[in-house]
C-alpha cells in the first residue's frame, strides 16, 4: 500500500474543505494592499530594466561580521562535499560545477532551505579546505544563475536568510577568496541588499516578515555604505521589528502561531538579531532584549522529559541540544511555568502542563491560531502529549516535512492527534488553501492543585454549531506520577458517533487484554494500563513524523455513540497507571 493510501487507512476523517468561493474570500481577505502592491511591483522586478535599479557602489569589505553561534550537522556537510544535500526529507545531488539550480524541481519548501543557505554551517563545522571550496563554489553557481531578481530565490524570506547566511559566514569562505570570487561576491551582495531594503516592508506573512527583517538588519550593520542614511534606515527597520514582535508574540510568551517549533525559530532569529546588535557595538534594542526574555521561559514550558518539544499545529519534536543551546544563548533565566494561562482569547497561549513525579501531560487548552497565523495549524483542541522521564508514552501524529509527499491535509485533521473526534469530522474546518475555516470560538479551562494532585476541567465549543454537542476533557494527575486518569464527555442532544484517539510513540509495544478492557503498554523498562469505560477499547496502526520521518505505530481507540440507553450526550472514562511487577 502507498503511504497515500495508507494514511487514509490510519487516520479516516471526513475533511471539511470549504467550497472555492470561502477559499478564494479568504484569500483575498488576507491580500493586504502591501502585499497586492508587492504583486504588482514583481512585474517591474521581472522587467529587464530593474537591474539597473540595483546598481550601485560595491563595497569590499564588511563593517562588522554578524556571528552565528549556532553548529551546524558536520556529517550532512561532510554529505555536501561528497555531492549530496539533504533538506525537509529530500536527497538534492549535487552535479559538476558550475551547478545548474533553475533546473531543480522539488517542493517550495525544500527549495528555500536551499536558496537560504543556511546549510552553510554544516560546511563550516567541517572546517578545511574542501568545505571552503564546497561553499565558494556553491555560492559562485548560484550567483551566475541569479545576477537578477528571480521570483522564487528573490522572495523576501529566502533573500533575508541567504543574506544573512553569506554575511555571517564570511569569514569561512569569503575572507580567504581570491580577488575575482570575492568581486562577484560583494556585487551580487549589494544588488540583493538593495532589493532587498526597498522591498521588506512588504511582507505579509508573520514568519517570512521576521526572517526578512534579519537579513536587511545585518545588511544595514555590517554594509551601511549601501544606505544613504544608516542610522535612520536603522531606526525604520527596528520600529517595524519592534511592531512584528508585538503582533506575533503573545503576553505570555508563547508564538502566536502556537506551533513549539515555531516559538523556537522565531526565538532563534531574534537571539541572532540580538547578537549582530552587540558585535556592531550598538545598543540592543529594549522591545528586543524583553521578547526573547518573554519567550525563554514559555519555550521551556513546551519540552518534554528527553528535552525535545510538544507536538502541536504542524512543529516537531526538534533536537533537543539545539533547544539547550537556544535556551543557554537566550540568557533569560526565567523557569518553566506550569502552564500558559487560559486561553481568553487570541492574546494568549493556553498550553496546560501538568507534571508530577516522572510523568508530564502537556494538553493544547487554548483557541486555535487566528487568521493569518494559522496556516499549517491543526484541528488539535484539546489534544493531549504524555511523557514519563525521557520516554514519549502518548504523541500527536506531527507534520511530514515538505519532501514527504502525498499525505496532504491528513496530520492536520483531528484524527491525527490524541483527542475525542465527532462523526470523523475535524473540530476545526481544514482549508484547502491552507488556514483554518470555522473553530471553537470558546475554550474553557479550570485548573486546580492540592498536595501535589492536579485536576484540569477543559472544554470547547467546536461540535456545537454542526452537531450540537460540547466536547469537555477532565484530567486528574496524582502526586506520585503513576496516576493518571482521564474523563471524555459530549455534552448536548446531538446524536453521533465519536472516537477517543490516544497515538502512542514508536517505542512504546501495545497489546489489547483478553477480556479487551485494558492495554498494556511497555516503554523502555515500565509497563503501564490503560482502562476505559464507555466506549469499546481497540488498537488501531498509526504514524508518527514527530522526530521528521516517517515511522508506524499504533494508536488506542475508544469508539462509541451518544444517546446510547436514552440519555443524552455520552461519557468516556479512561486511566493510564504503571503496572507493578513481582
Amino acid at each position: 500500500m502507498s503511504e497515500a493510501g495508507e494514511a487514509r487507512a490510519v487516520a479516516p476523517v471526513r475533511v471539511q474543505m470549504g467550497n472555492k468561493f470561502e477559499a478564494l474570500r479568504r484569500q483575498f481577505a488576507r491580500l493586504s494592499w502591501s502585499a497586492f502592491s508587492y504583486r504588482v511591483a514583481c512585474l517591474f522586478y521581472a522587467s529587464p530594466f530593474y537591474g539597473y535599479f540595483l546598481k550601485g557602489r560595491v563595497p569590499v569589505s564588511l563593517l562588522t561580521i554578524p556571528p552565528d553561534p549556532w553548529p551546524g550537522d558536520a556529517t550532512h556537510g561532510a554529505s555536501i562535499i561528497a555531492g549530496k544535500m539533504s533538506l525537509s526529507g529530500a536527497m538534492i545531488p549535487i552535479g559538476d560545477d558550475p551547478w545548474d539550480w533553475q533546473r531543480l524541481s522539488y517542493p517550495d519548501l525544500v527549495l528555500a532551505e536551499l536558496h537560504g543557505f543556511g546549510w552553510l554551517s554544516d560546511l563550516r563545522t567541517v572546517g578545511g579546505d574542501a568545505a571552503r571550496r564546497r561553499a565558494r563554489e556553491l555560492v559562485a553557481s548560484w550567483i551566475n544563475a541569479y545576477p537578477t531578481w528571480h521570483s522564487l530565490s528573490w522572495r523576501l524570506p529566502i533573500l533575508g536568510a541567504r543574506l544573512a547566511a553569506w554575511l555571517s559566514h564570511y569569514e569561512f569562505f569569503c575572507a580567504s577568496a581570491d580577488d575575482i570570487f570575492r568581486g562577484l561576491f560583494f556585487q551580487s551582495l549589494a544588488q540583493q541588499a538593495r532589493h532587498l531594503l526597498r522591498a521588506v516592508k512588504s511582507e505579509t506573512d508573520p514568519l517570512s516578515t521576521i526572517l526578512a527583517l534579519k537579513g536587511a538588519l545585518y545588511v544595514v550593520l555590517a554594509l551601511p555604505e549601501l544606505v544613504e542614511d544608516d542610522q535612520e534606515k536603522l531606526a525604520q527597520l527596528i520600529k517595524t521589528l519592534t511592531h512584528e514582535m508585538e503582533q506575533q508574540i503573545r503576553m505570555d510568551g508563547c508564538y502566536a502561531s502556537r506551533t513549539p517549533s515555531h516559538h523556537l525559530g522565531v526565538l532563534r532569529l531574534l537571539i541572532d538579531i540580538r547578537a549582530a546588535f552587540a558585535a556592531g557595538g550598538y545598543e540592543i534594542p529594549s522591545a528586543l532584549q524583553g521578547a526573547i526574555e518573554l519567550m525563554a521561559p514559555a519555550l521551556r514550558h513546551l519540552r518534554h522529559g528527553d528535552g525535545g518539544l510538544a507536538i502541536f499545529n504542524g512543529g516537531s519534536e526538534e533536537k533537543p541540544w539545539i533547544v539547550d543551546m537556544v535556551l543557554s544563548q537566550a540568557d533569560a533565566r526565567g523557569r518553566a511555568r506550569r502552564r500558559i494561562p487560559e486561553a481568553k482569547s487570541f492574546t494568549e497561549g493556553g498550553f496546560e502542563r501538568l507534571m508530577a513525579g516522572r510523568m508530564m501531560v502537556m494538553i493544547d487548552a487554548g483557541l486555535p491560531p487566528a487568521s493569518g497565523f494559522d496556516r499549517v495549524a491543526h484541528a488539535g483542541t484539546l489534544a493531549l502529549e504524555v511523557s514519563v522521564g525521557r520516554d514519549r508514552l502518548i504523541v500527536n501524529c506531527g507534520a511530514p516535512l515538505a519532501g514527504q509527499k502525498g499525505w496532504g491535509h491528513l496530520p492536520r485533521t483531528t484524527a491525527a492527534h490524541s483527542v475525542l473526534i465527532v462523526h470523523n469530522t475535524n473540530s476545526s474546518e481544514i482549508l484547502s488553501p491552507g488556514g483554518l475555516g470555522h473553530r471553537p470560538s470558546q475554550v474553557k479551562v479550570i485548573r486546580e492543585e492540592s498536595e501535589g494532585n492536579i485536576w484540569l476541567d477543559s472544554a470547547h465549543d467546536g461540535y456545537e454549531k454542526r452537531f450540537g454537542l460540547t466536547h469537555r476533557r477532565r484530567l486528574y494527575l496524582a502526586a506520585t506520577g503513576e496516576d493518571l486518569r482521564g474523563e471524555d464527555s459530549l455534552e448536548g442532544e446531538g446524536s453521533a458517533d465519536f472516537v477517543v484517539r490516544f497515538h502512542l510513540h514508536p517505542k512504546v509495544k501495545a497489546q489489547i487484554t483478553q477480556d479487551r478492557h485494558a492495554a498494556l503498554l511497555q516503554v523502555g523498562n515500565s509497563g503501564w494500563r490503560f482502562r476505559a469505560a464507555g466506549g469499546e477499547l481497540g488498537l488501531e496502526d498509526s504514524v508518527y513524523f514527530g522526530d521528521g520521518n516517517y515511522r508506524r505505530t499504533q494508536q488506542i481507540i475508544i469508539k462509541g455513540r451518544t444517546g446510547e440507553d436514552g440519555r443524552s450526550g455520552a461519557m468516556v472514562k479512561w486511566a493510564l497507571r504503571k503496572e507493578r511487577y513481582t
